[in-house]
């Protein structure tokens, strides 16, 4: 029979750093056993811990060479695996039942791409196991296991794909992320002192703040929640309320048609002029960016026929290389820009709110911010700017779509 208490998956990562973010975390799981609730713990590592481990690998290692990934990986699991127990032993003596499990143990099955492995199936047959005896799992997060019981890790933001993970193949009721920051904001408080912290958000939005400059929360975690419609709640540590619930659709009464706006740095464009216009000229030119691993992103077409993209900064000189010869092969002509940023505009409402692209367009160009390039969704406008715009385009925005206003 099936319990009729709430399930959450609360996942712990910044807040088990040393003894007592330890103790604390300890004390919140049991605050909500007490409240009745059925808890699963996914915890991360201790974090300088596996860093030194890491470089202790490549020290041993010697040379150039990289230690062997699936070697490297059983190390890097290890900083999870050892923080798990910790949180298992501290329950234990706070008197709550807990036991601690791998990511093996729990049930997380993936591919065999050490360092990044996509999950490929979850059978958490003993944290069920566990929660039908009134035990608390806490389960290393970042982690899994191949089908051959090899060790493998999630790559970064993994944590956050072992809870949602087990929290739909469990049905949970919810998802609880732990962060070190008070929610999703309406911008980067660093440069909009007033923004706002939004109590709801969109799965598409989250998606596209993520993507876009606010990396609150991993991409792949999100795209995984709105795939299987698991309700999440990224919950301030330092906090019993607040924080910013990531749902399929915002209450009426907070929709508006712009949320929020995000900045990107640390990237670079690559500008081909002289592009001809015949069919496949532009998928001859971006090719090489795939064969190189490159991605981009930003992709527009700017007359005169001419091409434009985004990569990572640290990644500009080679994309430029990477395309070079294709574009001296079609007679066009490639450039590099590092000194740029992409400023966005993100909300599920533009897509009935008319008006949006002339509001953002008009508001930076009356502070006399020049816009290099432009990209869309149907719940995003982005622009291309100057690096030395970025902190006034972001203020402009915000203030031209009364986000400090709730």
């Amino acid at each position: 029979m099936r319990s009729t208490s709430r399930l959450l998956v609360q996942k712990y990562g910044v807040s088990v750093r040393d003894f007592r973010g330890i103790v604390a975390v300890c004390r919140r799981i049991k605050r909500s056993v007490e409240a009745g609730q059925r808890i699963v713990a996914v915890i991360s590592s201790l974090g300088q811990d596996t860093d030194d481990l890491a470089e202790l690998a490549f020290r041993i290692k010697g040379g150039m060479a990289r230690p062997a990934a699936r070697e490297l990986d059983m190390l890097m699991a290890s900083g999870e695996a050892t923080t798990a127990p910790l949180v298992a032993i501290g329950l234990q003596g706070m008197g709550v039942w807990a036991m601690a499990l791998s990511g093996l143990q729990a049930g997380i099955e993936t591919d065999a791409a050490y360092g990044s492995a996509d999950v490929v199936r979850v059978r958490p047959l003993r944290v069920r196991r566990a929660l039908e005896a009134g035990v608390v799992p806490v389960v290393a997060g970042f982690q899994g296991a191949t089908e051959d019981l090899d060790v493998t890790t999630l790559g970064r933001g993994g944590g956050d794909v072992t809870a949602v993970r087990l929290a739909a193949d469990l049905g949970a009721d919810q998802c609880e992320i732990y962060v070190s920051y008070q929610g999703i904001r309406t911008a980067d408080p660093h440069i909009v002192p007033d923004a706002r912290v939004l109590s709801y958000i969109t799965y598409e939005e989250a998606l596209e703040l993520s993507a876009t400059g606010l990396h609150m929360w991993q991409p792949r975690a999100v795209e995984l929640a709105r795939q299987f419609r698991v309700p999440v709640h990224l919950r301030p540590i330092s906090r019993l309320d607040g924080g910013t619930r990531i749902v399929d659709e915002v209450p009426e009464e907070l929709q508006r048609t712009v949320r929020a706006i995000a900045q990107q740095d640390g990237i670079g464009q690559v500008r081909v002029a002289g592009v001809p216009r015949r069919p496949g000229a532009s998928a001859d030119i971006l090719e090489p960016l795939g064969t190189s691993g490159i991605s981009a992103s930003v992709i527009s077409h700017t007359p005169p026929f001419g091409l434009s993209f985004i990569v990572r900064e640290s990644e500009l000189d080679e994309a430029l290389r990477a395309v070079e010869p294709a574009a001296r092969a079609v007679g066009a002509r490639a450039t590099a820009v590092a000194d740029v940023v992409e400023v966005s505009a993100v909300g599920t409402g533009m897509r009935a709110g008319p008006g949006v692209a002339a509001r953002m367009f008009r508001s930076l160009a009356d502070e006399g911010i020049n816009i290099e390039t432009i990209a869309s969704s149907d719940i995003r406008i982005t622009c291309i700017i100057r690096r030395q715009h970025q902190a006034q385009a972001v203020r402009a925005l915000h203030a031209a779509f009364g986000l400090s206003q709730p």
